[in-house]
């Protein structure tokens, strides 16, 4: 712990050591080398107060001792912006020892120094080093150079003052770039010179800061880099866009051929949230005469956030100095614009605009006028509070920042006391009086400011230079107070007119003289068609009053005034009143109106109108004809419009004339209104006394709010496509209320629309040219839906072009009614849609959950369904299909509709009511044109109900029929019965499908009719007549009668009874078929034959049955089999080839070596404890068992044949695996020392003989055995033989592998067959007990690939198909010459025979088998009782390998082999 602590205060104390000694280097390394611009972005270091310094002070810096610098302060001084200054700076080592100089490192970004020409300085030596001023704004900028030595640190002052630059390209500072904007500033170089500048490369330093050309191709000319001489040219566009929040700096460099070789442009920025942002960047001015006039700047602004922005405009204070300013924080003190409590004068603020909408691009929001008089006035107070009154003069720095919401624009200037001052100011030419338009101008200049100016050159646009003749006296230079001769003009071709400016160079800045050119008189603009100038009347009726409109308009570039204004009409009246003031502005003009009253008489009036001005005067001429009548126009009635959904009415004229005329137009008292209202006159129409049509009158509003009307939805808009999305999408819910959403904004910006709209036109004909028509438009919300009607779906035909009452189709009172309809039954409706508009909709029709917001009254949200009774909403209305009544329809995408304009559709909607109950849901109908829209549909489900005679469907429901007399024909009926049906449900039912017992209309004697279907209206009745026919066969008949209802399948039953008398008196008469007589016969023929051959074959079946019985065939009883004792008593038979013919030979019987099982056991075990993974799992028992092995081998090398033999069966066929390996553990083996009273036979082995190795036959493996496919898992798990035997015991049961017997002389026809089998001539003991086992270590194989064998399972082997789960016993079929049945050892060869599972009986030897319990089973007559087996624990797992007592028995030997 105190280790810790003494630690902590090592590391303090050393870094309080250090701190001191220790300085910033933002500019230099500590080793030989200048750092890079990239490794200073960002960092702006700037000293002011203790360590700022004078511009003229040559007082050196804060030196080392040994360390001289010359010159000992560095000044720049004036020195123009974007233009990199150099100077040079010599080192001198005065010390006595050699000086090593590490690095230079500066305060601010606008000094760069690059390292020594030489690192050690011996002493009195001296070096040298550069340091470049790139300035980045205007003013005084000090810092200090850290010039790192190995005497200590020197710090070196540097100064300058930056000054705008001839070329007006000024640094990039400062700037904030707002996510998703487009920052794209336009660079532009201007020509001071005479020569042209051509620029030959621009290239940046940032990755951020990219270039493009300025008119955004990819390529342009050299000649578009070529600046002429006075002109300004845009080089490239700056796209902006830094990707960190922290200021970015970056340069970009202009080589062209201007001294210094090109100019270098310092841009910073930082990125910021999406959201406003200003055009331009900022306002930098050349510098101006504190006299000039007024100059404004225009603000742009933008919005790249997705919501909107409101601008807070706010402007600060205007601040100036005589001397080179300190950088002011930008718009420290603003205060709010327009109206603010704190007016700064000298800088003026207007807000246009206060609001930006979402993504908006560029719009003026401000204008920034400058007074230059008023900042003078502020820098010379400043300067006498700070000179207590003193006069001082000179240059004025000005600066001050606009901000915008969080945008902000700075803004700076020059002001230097004076003008340049032009006589005249202005240059008018009044072209209405040709003497003084062409005479010769001079225009004088004069010098007001304090210090020379020099005129470079004079500059006359392009456009106007042909209408004049111009002589400059440039370059000259004017004294303060001089007066001099700048340019002559004059005019020598007249144009129209001339606004623009000529053009003043001078060393300071640009003036301009404006230059106008005009006639200086009105022009008359008349609202009457044909007018140019003159005002033609036409024909008009006799002492009527007209009033024409007249517009005095002013085609000048200055303000003209109305000195008089006079009209004339001898024998009628005229009046010319100004409506508006009496001072026109340049391009404007002033309202009149002209009063005439027509004279009584008929006649041609001719009369003149003037209008006077200072310039000049107008003259137009006024003319008219009279005629007695009149001629009106009736104002047209149109229907109720919609964007996109128009209207249209026919325009209707009544005349009173004599006079015939013809149509030839239409004009408009509003311009705007002539693209939405027009007018289409009919052919050929002529007008005469009377009313006549003369055209239709079309009204299309979406001319007047396109793109933003409250209808209409383009599929190319973003609204559009979004549309689109969603009607691809599943969830219906989320769909309708994203359009719900939409169609309230909608509906909104329908309700702040004018619902009544007034317009005005006129109509003109050849005779009298204008009259006045008043039309009256009403806008509404448009619906698609029209009308609804009902179909019947049991009509023989369906709906034709949507007629109601046709087709079994009929009209519906209200939208969207069902009416009642049966529960389980169907019901139709169709609802009429319509396309109103003048473009194709697309109509996607939807049936889904109900919005809890609902929609609006206009797109049907409000219904009279449920008002007066409660309705549940239910699915069970469903969209059939759709079908074209007019115009075309065609399918678009999925469920969407393409309607044409003017089209319509019906859309079927099945109503299928699973409940009895008021239904309802909405249908809704997505379209590009209102949105949304939606109609309730209404259905009633009512359970359907009827009775058959007053009884109620069901089989209790019986019709009785009684015969009570006889008939001798079949097609008359005995007893006929009338029922009558009755609806006595809410609806109708139909009833249809009647049958009898699945027989149609007649069956079993019953009929009915009318059998045909029956529709039933509620409370309406309808006859039924049944009948039944007897056939006299029967004394109770009964029928089912089924029909089809609206229920579904209902029954009846239908009974009919026949006393027993009344069957043996009319069956006799009742005829009968002619068939009936022999089929009785051949029925009863061969039922005796049948039971002839059943006697026969009992009788047969029991002698031989008998006859076995009795024959005596004593059964095999031998006590257990011992393990000791079976090398002894099995013979080894090699099987014969397979398909070769059976040897009639006798073969001898082969001898089986006594040891060959168990040399085959300790194999198998040998080559299992090999394969365990884990070998110290192995016990001692196992190594002692294998050399007892191999000294069995080792004892009989004699008998190399036997042995073979006897461990020939590790090559046998694969066995059943068995999961049980207890009894092959150690303690179930047996060896002579546990039985030592019992010894071992060992017989007469014979020689193998050599035969071809039969065909091994694969059986694949059952997929349906479990057991198999769990041999690999436990035979890895139960590897180990130590493991408890209780274990085990509970895990598996043990099923050992059969042993291999070999059967001598196999007759023709007899193969082998599995045990459990019963088989031709088999015993009773073989049946039961199974075929013979075969001697351990039989199943063990030997194969080239090493499979992982277990104890009881081969794991490569497939599983044997399992025998018949059931098998009854039977005796033995043969005849009693045959030899009592021995098991067949062929028949249990390995090699060919598939091995059987699930045969316990077999495996433990019989029923009998289990030595701990079982009960004996009975044989059958003919064999003897088996003594039980007494339980032995050591034979106990030694009996499974033994055979069974009934069949485990050795063939005795044949004489032949005796003999031989």
């Amino acid at each position: 712990m105190y280790r810790k602590i003494l630690w902590c205060y090592v590391f303090l104390l050393t870094s309080f050591d250090i701190s001191p000694y220790s300085k910033l280097t933002a500019q230099g390394k500590s080793h030989g080398a200048s750092v890079q611009d990239s490794i200073t972005e960002g960092i702006a270091f700037q000293e002011w107060g203790a360590d700022s310094m004078s511009v003229d002070s040559n007082e050196a810096g804060e030196g080392v001792e040994g360390v001289a610098l010359w010159p000992p302060a560095l000044h720049f001084g004036r020195s123009a912006l974007a233009e990199p200054h150099t100077q040079l700076v010599t080192l001198t080592n005065m010390a006595n020892t050699t000086l090593h100089l590490a690095s230079v490192a500066g305060t601010t970004p606008d000094f760069h120094a690059s390292f020594f020409d030489s690192k050690s300085v011996p002493p009195q030596g001296n070096t040298s080093f550069s340091v470049v001023y790139l300035g980045r704004r205007e003013g005084l900028v000090t810092a200090h150079l850290y010039i790192h030595t190995s005497l200590g640190v020197h710090k070196y002052p540097v100064s300058a003052i930056g000054v705008a630059s001839e070329y007006d390209v000024w640094p990039l500072v400062g700037l904030r770039v707002p996510h998703n904007a487009s920052v794209e500033p336009e660079l532009t170089l201007y020509n001071p010179t005479d020569k042209n500048i051509q620029v030959s490369e621009v290239y940046s330093s940032g990755g951020w800061l990219g270039l493009r050309l300025a008119s955004g191709e990819s390529r342009a000319p050299r000649d578009i880099w070529t600046i002429p001489p006075r002109e300004r040219r845009a080089l490239v566009r700056l796209r902006i866009s830094p990707t960190h929040k922290q200021p970015l700096a970056a340069y970009v460099r202009i080589k062209a051929n201007i001294p210094g070789g090109g100019l270098v442009v310092c841009v910073e920025a930082r990125s910021a949230p999406p959201g406003e942002h200003t055009r331009p960047l900022h306002l930098r001015l050349r510098p101006r005469g504190s006299n000039d006039p007024e100059h404004s700047v225009f603000v742009e602004a933008a919005n790249s956030a997705a919501s909107g922005v409101r601008l807070d405009a706010a402007l600060d204070a205007a601040s100036c100095w005589r001397t080179a300013p300190a950088p002011p924080p930008p718009c420290a003190h603003a205060h709010v614009a327009n109206g603010g409590a704190d007016v700064h004068s000298g800088a003026h603020l207007t807000v246009l605009k206060s609001h930006l909408e979402p993504f908006e691009d560029f719009t003026r929001v401000a204008k920034l006028t400058f007074n230059y008089a008023e900042l003078w006035a502020l820098s010379r107070q400043k300067v006498d509070e700070q000179s207590n009154g003193e006069s001082k003069e000179g240059v004025a720095w000005c600066g001050g920042c606009v901000r915008l919401g969080k945008a902000s624009v700075p803004y700076s200037l020059t002001l230097l006391p004076g003008t340049l001052a032009f006589q005249p100011d202005t240059l008018d030419i009044i072209t209405s009086d040709e003497k003084t338009a062409f005479k010769e101008r001079e225009v004088f200049a004069h010098n007001q400011f304090e210090a020379p100016i020099r005129i470079t050159a004079v500059h006359l646009p392009d456009e106007v230079l042909p209408f004049f003749e111009v002589k400059g006296n440039t370059p000259l230079v004017l004294n303060p107070g001089d007066l001099g001769s700048l340019l002559t003009l004059r005019l020598h071709t007249l144009p129209d007119t001339i606004d623009t400016r000529i053009t003043v160079h001078t060393n300071l800045s640009q003036y301009h003289i404006p230059l106008r050119l005009y006639n200086g008189n009105f022009s008359f603009e008349w609202d009457w068609p044909n007018s140019d100038g003159n005002l033609d009347l036409g024909v008009v009726g006799t002492s009527t009053t007209w009033r024409v409109g007249l517009r005095l308009r002013n085609r000048a570039c200055v303000e003209l005034c109305v000195t008089g204004l006079s009209a004339t009409l001898p024998g009628a009246s005229a009046t010319l009143t100004n409506a508006a003031p009496q001072c026109v502005p340049p391009y404007g003009w002033s309202k009149a109106w002209l009063r005439v009253v027509a004279p009584a008489r008929e006649g041609v009036v001719v009369g003149s109108i003037r209008a006077q001005t200072a310039y000049a005067f107008t003259h137009a001429t006024l003319t008219l004809r009279a005629h007695s009548g009149r001629l009106a126009a009736i104002s047209p009635v149109l229907p109720a419009a919609a964007p996109y959904a128009g209207a249209v009415a026919p325009l209707v004229v009544d005349s009173t004339m004599s006079l015939w005329m013809r149509v030839t137009g239409v004009s408009y008292v509003d311009t705007h209104t002539q693209d939405a209202l027009k007018f289409v006159p009919l052919d050929s129409t002529e007008v005469g006394p009377g009313r006549h049509t003369v055209g239709h009158i079309h009204y299309e509003p979406e001319k007047l709010c396109e793109p933003n009307c409250y209808t209409g939805l383009p599929l190319d808009s973003s609204a559009g496509l979004l549309w689109l999305e969603r009607s691809k999408g599943n969830n219906w819910a989320d769909t309708i209320r994203a359009d719900i959403h939409a169609l309230r904004t909608r509906l909104e910006q329908f309700g702040n629309s004018l619902t009544h709209t007034n317009y005005s036109i006129y109509l003109h004909t050849t005779q009298v040219i204008q009259t006045p028509v008043d039309v009256m438009i009403e806008h509404t919300w448009p619906r698609l839906i029209v009308s609804s009607g009902v179909v019947d779906p049991n009509a023989t035909s369906s709906l034709k072009n949507g007629e109601s009452g046709v087709n079994g189709a009929s009209e519906a009172k209200e939208l969207g009614g069902v009416g009642l309809v049966p529960v389980g039954g169907r019901g139709l409706v169709w609802l009429r849609v319509r396309n109103p508009s003048s473009k194709p909709i697309l109509v996607q029709p939807a049936l889904a959950p109900t919005i809890t917001d609902g929609l609006p009254k206009e797109a049907g949200g409000e219904s009279s369904w449920c008002k007066s009774t409660s309705c549940v909403w239910s699915d069970s209305f469903s969209i059939e299909e759709w079908r074209g009544v007019k115009g075309e329809a065609r399918s678009w995408e999925g469920d969407v509709v393409w309607l044409e304009p003017r089209a319509e559709v019906d859309v079927r909607v099945n109503f299928t009511p699973k409940q009895a109950a008021s239904l309802t849901t909405y249908l809704y109908l997505r379209n590009n044109l209102t949105i949304l829209e939606g109609v309730q549909l209404n259905g009633v489900g009512a359970v359907p109900s009827f009775d058959l005679g007053g009884r109620r469907p069901g089989p209790s429901s019986i019709f009785h029929f009684e015969v009570e007399e006889c008939v001798s024909s079949t097609r008359s009926a005995v007893v006929r019965r009338r029922i009558v049906a009755r609806n006595t449900g809410r609806v109708s039912i139909h009833l249809h499908g009647w049958d009898i017992s699945r027989q149609g209309c007649r069956g079993r004697g019953f009929r009915v009719y009318p059998c045909a279907p029956l529709t039933l209206a509620p409370n309406q009745t309808a006859p039924i007549h049944l009948a039944f026919t007897p056939d006299y066969t029967l004394s109770r008949q009964s029928a089912k009668l089924r029909l089809l209802s609206d229920l579904g399948p209902v029954e009846y039953t239908l009974l009919a009874t026949v006393p027993v008398k009344l069957l043996t008196r009319c069956a006799p008469t009742f005829p009968k078929h002619p068939w009936d007589a022999p089929i009785r016969n051949f029925v009863n023929t061969l039922t005796f034959i049948i039971l002839a051959v059943l006697l026969f074959t009992a009788v047969y079946d029991s002698e031989r049955l008998l006859r076995r019985a009795r024959s005596t065939r004593a059964p095999s009883i031998r006590p257990p089999l011992d393990l000791r004792e079976i090398a002894a008593t099995t013979t080894v038979t090699q099987p014969p080839p397979p398909r070769a013919p059976p040897s009639r030979r006798k073969r001898p019987t082969r001898r089986t070596d006594p040891r060959a099982e168990r040399i085959a056991f300790e194999r198998w075990r040998t080559e299992v404890l090999r394969r365990t993974d884990d070998d110290s799992s192995r016990s001692s028992e196992d190594l002692e068992e294998k050399e007892k092995k191999e000294e069995v081998v080792e004892k009989e090398p004699e008998k190399p044949e036997e042995i073979e033999a006897s461990s020939a069966s590790d090559e046998s066929t694969q066995v059943d695996e068995q999961d049980n390996d207890e009894a092959y553990t150690a303690d179930a083996e047996l060896d002579a020392r546990d039985s030592p009273e019992e010894t071992i036979v060992e017989p007469k082995i014979s020689p193998i003989r050599t035969q071809s190795p039969p065909k091994v036959q694969v059986t694949r493996r059952s997929p349906n055995n479990r057991r198999e496919r769990r041999n690999d898992e436990t035979v890895r798990k139960n590897t180990r033989p130590h493991v408890r035997k209780e274990k085990r015991r509970a895990q598996r049961a043990a099923t050992p592998p059969r042993s291999v017997a070999v059967k001598e002389n196999v007759e023709p026809g007899e193969i082998g067959e599995s045990r459990g089998n019963v088989r031709w001539g088999a015993s009773w003991s073989s049946v039961v007990a199974g075929p013979p086992l075969a001697p351990i270590g039989s199943d063990v194989r030997r194969r080239e690939n090493n499979t992982d064998n277990s104890l009881f399972y081969y794991n490569g082997a497939p599983e044997p198909p399992r025998p018949e789960p059931e098998f009854a016993w039977r005796p033995a079929i043969g005849t009693p010459e045959r030899l009592p049945f021995t098991p067949s050892t062929s028949t249990r060869d390995f090699l060919d025979e598939t091995p059987t599972f699930n045969n316990i009986g077999s495996v433990w030897g019989a029923n009998n088998a289990w030595c701990w319990g079982g009960a004996p089973m009975r044989p059958p007559p003919g064999f003897a009782q088996q003594a039980p087996r007494p339980y032995d624990p050591f034979r106990s797992l030694a009996s499974i390998w033994a055979p069974a007592p009934h069949d485990w028995h050795i063939n005795p030997p044949n004489d032949d082999e005796q003999n031989n």
